[in-house]
């Protein structure tokens, strides 16, 4: 089992929307790839940011007793609160058992991801660090 910590640190460059600037929070989701049914290990949210279009979070997210790091997803999806109806302004899925990570090491990966929907400008990212420990 081990203890999986997410480490949000900022968004760059998004795209106003309608109204003005979007009121950016992200959603992380953890869950497990099987053949048949996926298990989920939860869902953490951040706070809002009002009218940012670079936004700083440096919120911190825990995922405890996880049992390997095969098959484990993360998806991050950002969404633009509303008053009516929030909307996802973007979503990606970070592997965890990529290679490119290294997380099965003990090291922390600080990564910055693209967010390519289309109401996003080229330059549009989101920054967090993975850190994953054998407990």
């Amino acid at each position: 089992m081990g203890i999986l910590t997410v480490n949000l640190l900022r968004m760059s460059t998004l795209k106003d929307d309608k109204s003005g600037h979007p009121d950016p929070y992200v959603i992380f989701e953890l869950e497990k790839n099987k053949l048949k049914f996926d298990k989920a290990f939860g869902e953490r949210t951040s706070t809002v940011k009002s009218k940012e279009i670079h936004p700083v979070y440096n919120e911190i997210f825990t995922y405890n007793d996880i049992p390997e790091l095969n098959g484990m997803d993360l998806n991050v999806t950002v969404m633009d609160k509303n008053d009516t109806k929030d909307r996802q302004i973007a979503n990606l899925k970070v592997k965890l058992d990529d290679p490119e990570l290294a997380l099965a090491s003990g090291n922390e990966y600080e990564g910055c991801w693209l967010l390519d929907k289309t109401i996003f400008v080229k330059r549009s990212r989101i920054y967090f660090t993975l850190h994953y420990v054998e407990d």
